[in-house]
């Protein structure tokens, strides 16, 4: 059926496929129903559904919506199931990193072009 494993991993092959493409708001939406159906079939601490949610982050992030990103990247960070030297949450915490940098020279732009502007 539509929630098998192999369906899902398909569904995120294309996903993938569509990032690379730069089709992202189309993975988008894969990405969410894939979620979705790993949820109900694996749970939310399994690490092949906490990939799909690091994809999905990194796809937000890609299309500029840095806020979703960084807040899905946290909720995969907190799941207390993963050695902290585990590489998905090696990986998420470098993606944080990244995130909160990428707010941080946008927020100091903001700021300078409020500062010209007054």
């Amino acid at each position: 059926g539509t929630d098998h494993p192999s369906v899902l991993i398909t569904k995120i092959n294309i996903a993938n496929s569509l990032v690379d493409s730069e089709q992202k708001e189309e993975a988008v939406v894969i990405y969410k129903q894939v979620l979705s159906k790993q949820l109900n079939v694996l749970g939310e601490e399994h690490p092949t559904l906490l990939i799909t949610k690091q994809n999905l982050a990194v796809c937000l992030y890609k299309t500029g919506r840095i806020k979703e990103a960084l807040e899905i990247f946290t909720e995969v960070e907190q799941v207390g199931t993963l050695d902290e030297n585990h590489p998905i949450l090696v990986n998420t915490k470098k993606f944080i990193e990244i995130c909160l940098e990428d707010l941080r020279s946008s927020n100091k732009s903001v700021l300078k072009s409020r500062s010209v502007i007054a």
